[in-house]
């Protein structure tokens, strides 16, 4: 045998009596090592037959082959010797072991012939597979050669026999390692598209971990036939059953799972590098990939790789939608560099669309699989599962990109006043992809309420909701009435969302007719109101008040083309209509809620209504103000607050009173000072006209206009229904007469009616008189009152005010 090995490399040809010598000589060593039963025996009973492989891989090889390529095909063969000596001892060890005894040891006398098999040929399978990985190293650089893949496909069978036989899992890890190698050197010398070769090294992975998980897979399928839990006439048999399952489990399934979720680790890494790979290819591999960890993630019961699974899938899905977007023209439009074309609206908002295509078979798989407990192991895992984040993420991206495509009209409308657009065009950000989009995850918020009704969902679809004000205004954006439209549309969205805050007893029992789990906690009605609150009144009172601010300042919005359903109304109309419908809202909250808050803003946006018009009215009347309009207009103005102010406080008091001796509730601590405030706000509007106007009734007894516009009729309405929200808070607090508070209201009286007759008479000076000659009457009047208050009183609370005053 070292003759011929010596003269096969020396003269680079090997003969076909090799073979033959090699051959004879192995069978020679074989029936000796039966008939002596020496191990030394069948040791070189092995070794013949590498070397008789060895010479027919060099008489294979020819006489005209390059040492490379001699070197390669030896290691061919020796790596199939290896393979056969490896199966030849672990059949042995088997035999052996059905017989009753080790087929690892053969110290005894006159071991079997089936034991020394079993423990002088699995060493030489390993030294031969040593011998043929040196050589298939030492020739990697052989162009087109395929030997190399198949002695690594000889040398994994053999590590894996061998795993078996010296009962170790570390050679199922380096089986696995030489599986890898001849899949990537299949593929890499055999793709001809060499600048994609890193793509195929991450199919080469891919495929390892593929045939890794389906060996383990066939393999658990095979041992659950050899479980021990069987027919009872395998009671001898079952602990040997038992021990070949577990080893099996132990030195192969558990081995080979692990490699394969080791070799798809730097598969994401690969394919996210840029340039390698076309954008088709890349999504097929990160299917690929999140099919290979939902099997493992499915298999081994791990909730954080089930994680992982759906954020690759996820990103799987932008990948196949970026490849069909690259057959659109439209798409290429954008600009050369990919990140212009990846952020344009049209680009998002078809990624939304895969991903909620995405999210919902994702709702449909919950609820079909509701009964499977490791489904609810995976997919409920106790933290934010990846595939609600996305959906959270896609409802509230389409309000943002919603509101975003609105904002270039709002600007122009509203500052440009009909310049050019700045931004992108809205109707690539509202146009029909944005309905759908909007359509889809609206029918998977509704589908996702049977899954779990969580706040966070009821808070989706609430998001959704504002999101439709942004969309019904892009048709009017060609029509110069994007700003009205969108006011209307956020105040009737807030309007028509609080109805169903307030019928969410009804609603619940509905929910409950049609299985829909309703979420537990007080705290879902708050939240939606206060989307409500950020999402339509904030936008709606902002754009609403700017506009009205810019129309007082002389520089109008631009107007509604006459085409525009917006041009045919007023103005006013326009601006009153929104804050109208935030006023109503409120007034609902106020009553449903039994809250004070929502009733003290009420008043306020009323309060805004009625000045705001005002204003509005009086400024369009005058082009041009004067000295003496001015002062006219802010003297009514603070007239129309207190007003105002007392009306609302006359009202909130009597809903009050009505709503208390029907159904008695705790009072929130916020009553009594809002309402305060509310009164407060009435009666400091009436000092802060009454006494400047006095002032001025001293100074200037002609009168001016401040104390003409005082003692008009719009200040005695002021004054009366001050007075009146006054008392009827007082009374309603105490049933006692402030005493002092009426004092007050008669002075004030008094200087009323001497406001007033300055505007009758403003030569005689009987204004001035009727001041002095009447608060003197007053005081005159009110002791000898408050004299006789005291004694009908006497030790009571109003008898004690009356003395002090």
């Amino acid at each position: 045998v070292l003759a011929s090995c010596w003269a096969g490399f020396a003269k680079m040809a090997w003969a076909q009596e090799y073979v033959v010598a090699g051959g004879c000589l192995f069978l020679l060593f074989l029936l000796l090592s039966a008939l002596e039963r020496r191990v030394i025996l069948a040791g070189l009973a092995g070794l013949m037959l590498v070397g008789t492989f060895t010479a027919a891989a060099g008489w294979r090889a020819g006489s005209d082959a390059t040492f490379a390529f001699l070197l390669a095909q030896l290691g061919l063969g020796i790596a199939g010797s290896g393979t056969i000596l490896a199966a030849t001892a672990v059949w042995a060890a088997w035999v052996e072991r059905r017989r009753g005894t080790s087929a690892l040891e053969a110290t005894s006398a006159r071991p079997s012939w089936h034991a020394l098999l079993a423990s002088s040929w699995r060493v030489m399978a390993g030294a031969a597979g040593l011998l043929a990985l040196v050589f298939c190293l030492v020739s990697l650089e052989t162009a087109g050669s395929p030997q190399h893949t198949g002695t690594l496909a000889l040398l994994t069978a053999t590590a894996l026999l061998l795993a078996w036989g010296y009962n170790t899992a570390v050679l199922t890890w380096i089986g696995s390692a030489l599986a890898l190698g001849a899949i990537t050197n299949w593929l890499f010398w055999n793709v001809s598209d060499l600048e994609a070769s890193t793509l195929w090294l991450a199919i080469a992975f891919l495929t390892h971990a593929t045939a890794a998980l389906a060996v383990s897979f066939v393999l658990d399928i095979f041992l659950k036939f050899l479980s021990p839990a069987g027919a009872a006439s395998a009671e001898e048999t079952a602990p040997a059953r038992e021990t070949l399952v577990g080893c099996s489990r132990r030195l192969f399934s558990i081995p080979l799972i692990q490699s394969a979720l080791a070799s798809s680790l730097p598969v994401l890494p690969f394919l996210l590098v840029p340039g390698w790979g076309t954008t088709a290819a890349i999504a097929g591999c990160l299917f690929w990939l999140s099919a290979l960890w939902l099997w493992l993630s499915w298999r081994n019961r791990r909730p954080g790789l089930f994680a992982a699974f759906q954020a690759v899938l996820c990103l799987a899905v932008l990948f196949a939608v970026t490849a069909g977007l690259e057959h659109q023209a439209w798409y290429w439009y954008w600009g050369e560099s990919v990140t212009d074309r990846l952020i344009e609206p049209w680009t998002l908002q078809a990624y939304g669309i895969g991903l909620g295509v995405l999210s919902l078979l994702w709702v449909a798989a919950r609820l079909g699989l509701r009964s499977s407990p490791t489904a609810q192991k995976l997919l409920e895992p106790g933290w934010p599962s990846v595939d609600r984040l996305v959906l959270a993420f896609l409802v509230v991206g389409q309000w943002v990109l919603a509101g975003l495509g609105i904002l270039p009209a709002i600007g122009r409308e509203l500052f440009w006043s009909g310049g050019v657009w700045f931004g992108l065009p809205p109707d690539l950000t509202l146009g029909p992809a944005a309905w759908a989009l909007l359509g889809l995850l609206a029918l998977v918020l509704v589908l996702a309420l049977w899954d779990r009704g969580t706040e966070a969902t009821v808070l989706g679809l609430v998001v959704a909701g504002l999101t439709l004000p942004f969309l019904t205004a892009g048709p009017f954006v060609w029509q110069q009435a994007a700003t009205p439209a969108l006011c209307w549309g956020l105040g009737a969205c807030f309007l028509t969302l609080s109805v169903l805050v307030w019928l969410r007893v009804p609603l619940s029992r509905l929910a409950t007719r049609v299985a829909w789990p309703l979420p537990s906690g007080n705290n879902l009605p708050f939240q939606v109101r206060f989307l409500l609150l950020v999402g339509s009144v904030g936008p709606s009172l902002f754009l609403t008040l700017l506009a009205g601010a810019f129309q007082m300042m002389g520089e109008p919005w631009l107007r509604p083309l006459p085409d525009s359903w917006f041009a045919s109304l007023h103005e006013l109309v326009i601006l009153a209509v929104p804050l109208g419908l935030v006023s109503l809202g409120f007034v609902g909250h106020s009553l449903r809620e039994r809250s004070p808050g929502y009733a003290f803003s009420a008043g306020l946006v009323v309060t805004l209504i009625v000045t705001g018009g005002y204003a509005w009215l009086f400024l369009n009347h005058h082009q041009s103000l004067r000295d003496v309009e001015a002062v006219q207009l802010w003297a009514r103005l603070v007239q129309l607050v207190a007003l105002t102010a007392a009306v609302w406080g006359l009202a909130w008091l009597w809903v009050r009173s009505r709503v208390r001796a029907r159904s008695p509730w705790s009072e929130s601590p916020l009553v009594q000072p809002l309402l305060s405030l509310q009164t407060g706000i009435a009666i400091a509007g009436n000092v802060g006209f009454i006494l400047p106007a006095l002032w001025l009734l001293v100074v200037f007894p002609s009168g001016l206009v401040w104390t003409l516009e005082a003692g008009s009729v719009l200040g005695w309405l002021t004054l009366v229904s001050a007075a009146a929200a006054g008392v009827v808070h007082h009374r309603q607090q105490r049933p006692t007469l402030n005493l002092r508070a009426m004092g007050v209201i008669g002075l004030a009286v008094v200087g009323l009616l001497a406001c007033s007759v300055v505007g009758w008479q403003q030569e005689d000076l009987w204004g001035y008189r009727v001041l002095m000659l009447g608060w003197a009457a007053y005081a005159l009047a009110w002791v000898p009152a408050a004299w006789r208050m005291v004694r009908r009183s006497e030790g009571r609370e109003e008898g004690s005010r009356a003395r002090e005053w």
